[in-house]
């Protein structure tokens, strides 16, 4: 009776052990995520007010990201810029776009074939200036970025002409995209019928007017 008890008492504690142990486990940080409180700069920028966007932004990063504005072609800073590294979003600073990614296409806008996730993009239908277009914005916190056309190289066919007021620069090694290219035309939301393919629906949010 006595050993049986002693092994119950044991038993006891080791399930208390792993109790805590989980406990700890459970509130240990994910080495690769970000924490609570590194988050929440991101998360907050969602909640951002307009007067706060102006207080933050330079007025060429307002007028793109804030207001839909588009700089004159050939005149951004990343236009012809081919350093190694990521490109974040210049409102939220969340990475966008790989340099490996990066590439010549002649229209005057920093020109990408893929971005490093695409779950990182909202996509909106935009219909202003009596054209049907993609628009590209940073899904973190909304901000507009461009928009994404057909016309790419043969890796993707697709060309993300982004606004370089709406980018922020890091140097460093270019991270390899999470998703492959057919990851890409399977996920990413545009028209029927289009060569980027069928996915989720697009944002029903109003875009650029």
């Amino acid at each position: 009776m006595r050993k049986f008890v002693a092994i119950l008492i044991v038993a006891a504690g080791t399930a208390a052990g792993w109790a805590a142990f989980s406990a700890l486990v459970a509130r240990a940080p994910d080495p690769g995520r970000l924490s609570a409180q590194e988050e929440k700069p991101m998360n907050d920028k969602a909640k951002t007010t307009d007067k706060e966007w102006k207080n933050a932004l330079a007025p060429d990063q307002y007028k793109v990201l804030r207001m839909c504005g588009t700089e004159r072609p050939f005149s951004g800073k990343y236009n012809d810029f081919w350093e190694e590294g990521a490109y974040a979003c210049a409102g939220c600073g969340t990475p966008l776009f790989a340099s490996k990614a990066k590439y010549e296409h002649g229209t005057g806008w920093p020109s990408f074939f893929e971005p490093i996730d695409v779950s990182r993009l909202e996509l909106r239908e935009d219909r202003s200036y009596l054209m049907v277009r993609t628009e590209v914005r940073c899904a973190a916190c909304g901000g507009h970025l461009g928009h994404v056309f057909e016309d790419g190289p043969a890796t993707s066919r697709l060309h993300y002409c982004i606004n370089s007021a709406a980018l922020d620069f890091r140097p460093g090694s270019s991270p390899a995209p999470r998703t492959t290219i057919r990851g890409i035309m399977r996920k990413t939301a545009v028209p029927a019928g289009s060569r980027l393919g069928s996915g989720p629906k697009k944002s029903k949010k109003k875009a650029c007017n």
